[in-house]
């Protein structure tokens, strides 16, 4: 009978662990499936909204763009602030988590190593010296277009985005105006970013001639430096590891046409910034309206500010100048004291800052960032480091009290070109060529602090305990390239070179494929007054500027002899094909695939472990390889 009663409630504590081991997942699974429905963001009806001061309305067209129309400008902001939450507060929380490295609170071990790079940059911590030195009125816009991404978050009942709801990531934290500010910096590293090429180079140079280093990058100067082969090794665990800072893909195109060249008697600006594939895209397009106030074009979530688009008075874009404005220098350890660093006036200790980095599922990792005169030592990110020698990195984006905020918000607000140079006057950075359209005309000028150097140009790492490279001041705005109403009816920019070789600043030798840049010349040149339409024409233009010049470089060097039938039918089509990337059209892929095919079986034998690192559709490389210096 005992027996019995044992076996009786062994089998029902049996039954009930069963039942819970089948409903505990499923109770889960609706647990979040509810929160990711009750995420979901709520795009109609009517709401109390707290801490909004005046009605806001908030709309999306059919191509889901958003208008606002607000009582006051402010008001504006809270409700830009609110609509940027609904539609993509996952981005923003990403974004701001890796301007302050904490993206391993959430993804885990993986991005540790991510986040140790971050907290030697210092981004987040720069950002916050940022606010405090806005302007008043600006910096009131920032706090009022944070209050309406917490007012968001308020009514959301801590369920914030689909995305952190799936992740089982920790609530957010409120939205500052520190994490706008950390936008700027983080667009800053990403666009001037040939920091990344000088590692490169410095790490090739150890064991590549000159002649190859030329090769590899075009008018590379016959004395180019050759380092140690430590130092090398460096310089290649920190290329790879800050890799991730930068798009080698990011371009951008801009033009505008005096209202002599219109066809509609007033000026034309086009602009295509394309920064890369990305999901969410960088731009969230947005109108916004209040009582004397327009806004409308392409913002980035977590900005309230237009970085193009127009007021309705001018028009303006922007494409990225790509001039030289961030150096690495091999700073010299003191071998009497570690932590101490060789300059020109005798050793100096290294600035010094722990940082504890949470990593879920994880241990926390402390560290201690480092600093010389010159920037972070970006070379602390690595696993190793070179015995003797440390890499610290100067970049305008990483100087003190940055103003980009300050110069988008005198742009949103211009009348007149006078207007669009002063708010140029004074952003650190990154170096962009802005383009403007207004009644009084049409111009470019580039703006951004460009460092005049004690010696070089900045394509090598230099030597920090000597001072030769060292930054000695920055140029004057004014000196900067620029145009306004041209001679010619337009300007025009394709990231190319922006002045010519005599020009009394060295501006850098990186430029966008020139190629790019003289396809739309040949479109603005053309017989006859520009339109719209033509504008429009020009902006979807899928003619391949590469194609066109080395498709015939490619015919040439291709015989049939030892092609299959396949390939023979294939290059045939090719000879027949008129150069547009259509998308029902198999001979765009097949070139593509033949110039990368081209470029690793030239290059990738000497390259070795870096190629990777190298590759891309390095077009002009690939025709002086086979015009030039055939292999």
């Amino acid at each position: 009978m005992q027996q019995r009663s044992r076996l009786s409630r062994w089998l029902r504590r049996s039954v009930w662990l069963l039942l819970a081991l089948i409903i505990a997942p499923i109770a889960a699974v609706a647990l979040l499936v509810g929160r990711v429905w009750l995420g979901q963001p709520e795009l109609d009806g009517e709401r109390m909204v707290p801490g909004l001061g005046a009605e806001a309305t908030i709309s999306r067209d059919s191509l889901g763009v958003v208008h606002i129309k607000a009582a006051t400008e402010q008001e504006a902001y809270f409700a830009l602030g609110f609509a940027h939450a609904q539609d993509r507060f996952f981005q923003m929380e990403m974004l701001r988590r890796l301007a302050a490295g904490r993206l391993a609170e959430v993804v885990g071990p993986p991005a540790a190593g991510f986040d140790v790079r971050m907290r030697i940059l210092g981004v987040d911590r720069m950002a916050e010296k940022d606010v405090a030195n806005l302007p008043a009125d600006i910096r009131a816009i920032y706090q009022r277009y944070a209050d309406g991404v917490n007012a968001w978050l308020q009514t959301r009942h801590g369920v914030a985005a689909d995305e952190l709801t799936l992740a089982l990531a920790p609530d957010p934290e409120p939205w500052t105006p520190a994490h706008s500010i950390a936008w700027t910096r983080l667009m800053s590293l990403r666009l001037v970013s040939n920091w990344g090429s000088e590692l490169m180079r410095l790490r090739l140079s150890a064991r590549l001639t000159p002649d190859q280093m030329a090769d590899l990058w075009p008018d590379y100067p016959a004395d180019g430096a050759i380092t140690t082969p430590e130092i090398a090794e460096a310089a290649l665990a920190t290329a790879r590891a800050l890799a991730a800072m930068s798009n080698p893909d990011d371009g951008s195109n801009a033009w505008a046409v005096t209202a002599g060249r219109s066809a509609t008697g007033a000026p034309l600006l086009a602009n295509d910034p394309h920064l890369g594939l990305t999901a969410p895209a960088t731009w969230h397009l947005v109108r916004m309206e209040a009582p004397g106030f327009l806004l409308a074009g392409a913002a980035s979530p977590g900005m309230p500010a237009l970085v193009l688009g127009h007021n309705g008075h001018v028009a303006w874009g922007l494409t990225n100048a790509t001039a030289d404005t961030s150096d690495v220098y091999i700073e010299t350890i003191n071998p009497e004291n570690p932590g101490q660093y060789l300059t020109p006036d005798g050793p100096k200790p290294f600035e010094t800052l722990d940082q504890v980095i949470r990593v879920r599922f994880a241990k926390d990792r402390k560290i201690t960032v480092r600093r010389t005169r010159h920037g972070p030592v970006i070379s602390d990110g690595n696993d190793t480091a070179p015995e003797g020698a440390v890499l610290s990195l100067a970049h305008t984006g990483l100087l003190e009290n940055e103003r980009a905020a300050v110069t988008l918000h005198r742009i949103n607000r211009a009348r007149e070109w006078g207007d669009m140079l002063d708010a140029l006057k004074v952003t650190n950075g990154p170096q962009q060529n802005v383009f403007y359209a207004g009644p009084d005309g049409v111009g470019m000028a580039t703006g951004g602090l460009l460092p005049i150097r004690k010696s070089g140009d900045g394509y090598m790492p230099a030597d920090g305990a000597s001072g030769a490279g060292d930054w000695v001041r920055f140029a004057d705005v004014s000196a900067m390239p620029q145009v306004f109403e041209p001679r010619q009816g337009w300007v025009a920019n394709a990231n190319n070179k922006i002045a010519p070789d005599d020009y009394p600043l060295w501006l850098g030798r990186e430029w966008g494929y020139a190629g790019r840049m003289q396809r739309i010349v040949d479109q603005l040149q053309a017989d006859g007054l520009i339109t719209p339409d033509r504008m429009a024409a020009i902006q979807t233009d899928v003619k391949s500027p590469i194609a066109i010049r080395l498709k015939p470089v490619m015919l040439s060097v291709l015989g049939e002899s030892a092609l299959t039938d396949a390939a023979i039918a294939q290059l045939k089509a090719l000879n027949a094909w008129d150069d547009q990337m259509r998308m029902d059209d198999a001979s765009p892929a097949v070139f593509f695939a033949w110039m990368r095919a081209a470029i690793r079986q030239i290059f990738a034998d000497e390259l070795d472990e870096d190629f990777a690192g190298w590759f891309g559709l390095r077009a002009e490389v690939l025709e002086r390889a086979l015009t030039e210096r055939p292999v």
